[in-house]
């Protein structure tokens, strides 16, 4: 798993790394997931790949998953993302097997939890 902070910053992992699948936050500094999409999608026009791209977004009124679809994202989740949810958004693209010895290790780990 990487993360970015911000669409800049995930364009140039792109331009470097291969990812199965994006969880693209719609409210980013510097470059918001719209157009970290947009231009996605637009050098995968020129290259004739595809990676799919699933908003992440605390909005959730009626129109954002329309945008989010015409901006070429494929799926969309809304804030806060429950873990069965995110589940099943990933196993509609079968690209995406791993198992627990497939998995890249975290990145960023979340710290341990204090002892009493």
């Amino acid at each position: 798993m990487h993360t970015a902070q911000h669409g800049a910053e995930a364009l140039d992992r792109l331009a470097v790394m291969e990812f199965a699948l994006l969880l693209m936050d719609l409210q980013m500094p510097v470059m918001d997931g719209y157009e970290a999409t947009r231009q996605i999608r637009a050098g995968e026009h020129a290259s004739g790949g595809h990676v799919p791209i699933v908003a992440i977004t605390a909005e959730a009124l009626k129109d954002d998953r329309e945008r989010c679809l015409v901006a070429g994202m494929d799926n969309y989740l809304s804030k806060p993302v429950e873990p069965d949810q995110l589940l099943r958004v990933v196993e509609l693209y079968p690209s995406i097997c791993l198992t627990t010895s497939d998995a890249a290790p975290i990145e960023h780990p979340l710290p341990d939890a204090p002892s009493n």
